[in-house]
């Protein structure tokens, strides 16, 4: 069996594998593009998990500062208490903010 394909059936056909090339690699780069670009966002559970030995030791110790008045044996004990108080929790929420933001570079996006 042979075939044969015309001059403009061929340009045509080369058109289209381009076109579609061209158009899957301005998708792929697009895409590729938007996710190095855009910020990378990560809760803020993660951040603390993540954080170095001598970063979490630095903030444990500027924490415990607010948390020493209290009596608690246990991690439940600690947040009843936290819960509880207004004022321990705004402390606690300026010293997180700011260590986030000064210590590490954070930029700290509110949602809700």
């Amino acid at each position: 069996m042979h075939v044969t394909v015309t001059q403009g059936e061929a340009d045509e056909s080369c058109c289209q594998r381009l076109s579609c090339r061209s158009t899957a690699g301005g998708v792929f780069g697009g895409l590729i593009g938007a996710r190095m670009t855009a910020p990378r966002f990560k809760p803020l559970p993660q951040i603390l998990w993540e954080l170095s030995p001598a970063e979490k030791q630095k903030f444990y110790s500027e924490s415990i500062v607010i948390l020493e008045c209290l009596q608690w044996t246990d991690i439940d004990e600690l947040t009843a208490l936290v819960m509880g108080n207004a004022g321990l929790q705004e402390k606690l929420t300026i010293l997180l903010t700011e260590y986030l933001s000064k210590e590490l570079g954070i930029k700290i996006q509110y949602q809700q």
